[in-house]
């Protein structure tokens, strides 16, 4: 995964397989349902401000958590 805000910086090693993707995602704190979102998205922003003033992170966003 890259963010490409920027410089397109890696923020992710490389993956031979989506479920290597979802693996890496859940280890690294995020739900299996959120890692299968975003994988399945392709991209995620770098953040969503909610209805209720929240700013929630991009791929946690795709998970559909409402606040």
């Amino acid at each position: 995964m890259y963010e490409d805000v920027t410089e397109g910086t890696p923020v992710s090693p490389v993956f031979a397989s989506e479920t290597d993707v979802i693996e890496w995602l859940a280890a690294h704190g995020y739900s299996q349902s959120v890692a299968r979102a975003f994988v399945g998205q392709g991209s995620a922003p770098s953040f969503v401000v909610t209805s209720g003033g929240f700013v929630v992170d991009g791929i946690q966003a795709l998970g559909g958590k409402k606040h």
